[in-house]
């Protein structure tokens, strides 16, 4: 029987390195280089990271009402461009990204702006669904028993 691990994608090597580059970026390059290209490494990383968080959080939700894991690599991706879209595009959204960041973590102090050309993040999406999709197919691959594995 097929055992899912809900959320497991975050776990993978991109989600973690999106991690980092967003943390780097943020709290070392920006200070240390401000300019066009640590402008736009935070949100390369967001954009992988966010449909990552969007997908984790349908699975566990899936996995918390006993409900078997779709497949939902699309919809997450579709969901977190409209979000970056509005929050890079729509002013109001930039400043309720901002309440929500600061909401979810008070201590830091975030900062935001309405800039359509962090749109140039968005094709980099396609790596999150791409990990989505290897992810659930890792999840899929029959496994090897000990007898087999010592066979090979």
């Amino acid at each position: 029987m097929l055992r899912e691990t809900p959320g497991r994608v975050l776990l993978s090597p991109l989600a973690l390195g999106s991690i980092a580059l967003i943390v780097g970026n943020d709290l070392w390059l920006k200070r240390q280089h401000p300019g066009f290209l640590s402008g736009k490494l935070s949100d390369v990383g967001l954009c992988i990271l966010l449909p990552l968080v969007i997908a984790a959080a349908i699975e566990w939700t899936q996995a918390l009402l006993r409900r078997p894991l779709a497949p939902h690599a699309t919809f997450a991706c579709l969901l977190a461009a409209t979000y970056f879209v509005l929050v890079k595009t729509y002013a109001p959204a930039t400043h309720a990204h901002l309440a929500l960041l600061s909401h979810l973590v008070p201590t830091h102090r975030f900062s935001a702006v309405t800039d359509p050309s962090d749109l140039l993040a968005l094709p980099f999406m396609w790596l999150a669904y791409r990990a989505q999709r290897a992810t659930k197919r890792l999840e899929k691959a029959p496994k090897a028993t000990a007898r087999q594995s010592f066979a090979r």
